[in-house]
């Protein structure tokens, strides 16, 4: 028997890649230099004086961590558990999403960070003073690698027979380590008055982005595809009003984000061709942005500002069903058990519980992030008496996008 999940506001998620930005208030008001989104609901903000900032819930409520530090911290990088936050002299480490922190105190101003997984567990810090520290064992021990010049942003990732690659770019120079001990350079053909703020080295697709001009101020992207041989400059339709300082490029996709002064951001689909500026609510200078995938975001920058991206929510007429997220159980009736499927379009929180005809919780089936896809849910009922329940499932997309579904399954003995 088949049963339709009933919006409960009347809303259905608009899944065509439109987003708006929510401001969020995590109740400081310090500078915030950078973000890691881990998952659609889990993100990791750090910024001045040791702050570091954690939401499980899509940023309606944020947590205060104590790093084990008060030293500012410039950036920081997550790949599934296992987080790293680095600033002045000081690089922390979370395996446990941000919960928990250990820190050890390392000369140097850093300012950009990228690690890999468990079963590699390589870690690269890059410093103002353009070394460049490396650690095969999630920073246990490190090696030393003097760059020409500071480090401004830095990838890592996995190749062939258990390697690992990295990219580490500077202000004229992106390195590549195809194999341990193995690098290539390219120089970027920039003019002197270019200057980078960040960059985003992980995709076939990478960015450098900064403020460029002679005497008046102007955003400047640099784009290098992997069939290219050099970097491209080219802003695009951006105004030359504002300063670049974020940029971050959605996996999987041509979409890429911008970010900067006045609480600027801006949107590209097309590989940064064409910029779209978004929504914010806020004229507040902005650091740092980081995504988890194409609908889910999170954006840092002074004052304590926080902007979340959401969804595009959008109003239908009554009673409309979104077939995606269908409720199913079979069989029904049943005896002694049961299975629930459901569909879900996209990542999110799922609560899914068995409940008897008095309202009182009978088994809790799922609690907690699932990925997108279907899922089949046996439930035994065993030691329950026969007769009525209900079944409800709980989905949450972020902060604001909530839906309930109620099915009736029998249990006949």
């Amino acid at each position: 028997m088949k049963f339709l999940i009933f919006l409960a506001a009347l809303l259905i998620l608009n899944f065509d890649g439109v987003s708006q930005w929510i401001l969020r208030d995590a109740g400081v008001r310090s500078r915030l230099n950078a973000a890691s989104m881990l998952d659609s609901l889990t993100a990791v903000v750090v910024g001045d004086k040791g702050l570091v900032l954690r939401t499980t819930d899509g940023g309606s409520s944020w947590e205060i961590i104590l790093p084990g530090t008060s030293q500012n911290l410039r950036a920081c990088h997550f790949l599934s558990s296992d987080g790293f936050a680095i600033g002045d002299s000081v690089i922390c480490h979370s395996t446990d999403s941000g919960t928990s922190w250990t820190s050890v105190i390392i000369p140097g101003h850093f300012t950009a960070v990228a690690n890999g997984a468990a079963y590699i567990p390589v870690v690269i810090v890059g410093s103002q003073e353009g070394v460049l520290l490396i650690s095969g064992d999630d920073g246990s021990h490190w090696s030393e690698m003097d760059l020409q010049g500071p480090v401004v942003s830095i990838s890592t990732g996995y190749g062939a027979l258990q390697s690992y690659w990295i990219y580490a770019a500077t202000q004229d120079f992106v390195y590549h380590q195809r194999f341990e001990n193995f690098w290539d350079s390219v120089k970027i053909n920039k003019t002197i008055f270019d200057y980078f703020e960040a960059g985003d080295l992980y995709g076939p697709v990478q960015y450098l982005v900064g403020t460029g001009g002679d005497f008046v101020p102007v955003p400047i992207v640099y784009r290098r595809s992997s069939t290219d041989s050099i970097w491209k400059a080219g802003s695009g339709n951006l105004p030359p009003s504002i300063t670049l300082t974020g940029v971050h490029a959605i996996p999987g996709s041509e979409a890429v984000y911008v970010c900067g002064s006045s609480g600027t951001i801006f949107r590209s689909d097309d590989g940064g061709g064409f910029w779209k500026q978004e929504s914010t609510g806020t004229t507040r200078s902005l650091n740092g942005i980081s995504s988890s995938d194409q609908f889910h975001g999170v954006a840092v920058g002074d004052s304590g500002t926080i902007l979340m991206r959401y969804p595009q929510i959008s109003a239908v007429a009554e009673y409309i069903l979104p077939s995606e997220l269908s409720l199913e159980s079979f069989p029904n009736p049943f005896n002694p058990s049961t299975t629930i499927r459901f569909s879900l379009p996209a990542r999110a929180r799922v609560n899914l519980t068995i409940y008897d005809v008095l309202g009182r919780p009978a088994a809790t089936l799922i609690e907690g992030e699932e990925p997108a896809g279907t899922k089949s849910i046996l439930w035994s009922a065993e030691g329950s008496p026969s007769g009525l329940y209900f079944c409800r499932l709980i989905v949450s997309f972020g902060a604001h996008q909530r839906f309930t579904g109620l099915a009736r399954i029998v249990l006949l003995r």
